[in-house]
């Protein structure tokens, strides 16, 4: 049994245990996420992500991942900025000044991407507008980590075209800032209200759902580190993000954070395969490299639980969302959409969880 096997068969065997911590921190205002019927944000839904400590937390620390190996003194002063504004409008929201306290919140954004593009340079927002994209891919297919994962998508689908926007007229901050309120978004629909409850069609259980992600994320990085033989610079510099992603993802889980555990493990997830395609494009080897492994890893995982061999459980659930994963993941990528890829390696995730 693998160390992220281990991971999740513990995680699983502790169950509810943990569920009592919940994702508040103890100066969390308390305040709900409001969204609209069209699932676009709302001004409450701003303050929230510009005032509730544990949405700004998650933001700061998958940018500091993401530079740890950057932190130039201009990276620094922008992430200082950030935490400071973050700061500033808590304060402002306590002193009744809402405006303003949404007005931090944004700059606190527009600060860690600044920190981000300064750091390493405006591929950065392409590639969490990429990330983003995935997530909403996957949506389609399970969604059951998250509260209202249809609103969810829409609101993250509407934020990826005013970043592409954003990004098509030169103004890398602002799409940027946009793709970091994602992050914080994903973050709080991620710490569902009834951590146990089941949606009619969800394969799990949001608690074991985040659980497995998190042994995903670790497979993910696992496959992306046997994977890469010789790597680049730059694959270098993802793979060494991914794993950092993934050690706090583990830390959050412990602690009983499934929200930010959830997403930090999925970025971690994105990131290494962001790592083997190498960022400058996919190929066509590139894209049947990854899809022959999905399928090959989806073939041991269903041999493995039909023997009853399977490290983890539920392992027919798990195996069912790797199969949906590589359905879907096919379906895109033969008809050109690129994202397809990532739920092949999402799918692959999945199906090496079973695997001992």
């Amino acid at each position: 049994m693998n160390s992220n096997q281990r991971l999740l068969t513990l995680t699983l065997a502790l169950g509810a245990l943990a569920l009592s911590a919940c994702d508040r921190t103890p100066s969390d205002p308390g305040l709900d996420d409001v969204l609209s019927p069209a699932g676009e944000p709302t001004l409450d839904a701003e303050l929230v992500l510009a005032v509730d400590p544990a949405l700004a937390e998650v933001a700061l620390e998958s940018a500091e991942a993401r530079v740890q190996r950057v932190r130039s003194p201009q990276v620094e002063e922008r992430l200082r900025r950030a935490r400071e504004h973050f700061e500033t409008a808590r304060r402002r929201y306590a002193a009744g000044d809402h405006s303003d306290a949404r007005r931090r919140g944004q700059q606190a954004r527009e600060s860690i991407a600044d920190a981000l593009i300064a750091g390493l340079g405006a591929t950065s927002v392409e590639g969490m507008i990429q990330e983003t994209e995935s997530l909403v891919a996957s949506l389609d297919v399970d969604g059951s980590a998250y509260d209202e994962p249809a609103q969810l998508g829409a609101m993250l689908a509407q934020l990826v075209a005013a970043a592409q926007v954003d990004k098509a007229q030169g103004n890398d901050r602002g799409a940027g800032e946009k793709m970091v309120r994602a992050r914080q978004h994903v973050d709080q629909a991620g710490r569902r209200k009834d951590p146990s409850d089941r949606r009619p069609h969800d394969l799990f259980g949001r608690d074991d759902r985040v659980r497995l992600q998190v042994a995903m994320g670790g497979e993910a990085v696992a496959t992306a580190g046997r994977l890469i033989l010789t790597p680049t610079e730059t694959q270098t510099r993802l793979l060494d993000t991914a794993a950092e992603l993934q050690r706090l993802a583990e830390a959050a889980l412990a602690q009983g954070e499934w929200g930010r555990a959830n997403t930090l493990s999925r970025e971690a997830e994105i990131t290494a395969l962001r790592a083997v395609i190498d960022v400058d494009g996919v190929d066509h080897a590139e894209a049947n490299q990854i899809a022959d492994l999905a399928e090959q890893l989806l073939a041991e995982a269903r041999e493995v639980v039909e023997r009853g061999a399977a490290a983890v459980d539920p392992a027919e659930a798990i195996l069912e969302l790797a199969e949906r994963l590589f359905t879907e993941g096919s379906a895109q990528l033969g008809s050109g959409e690129v994202r397809g890829l990532a739920l092949l390696w999402h799918s692959a995730a999945a199906s090496s969880v079973l695997i001992p």
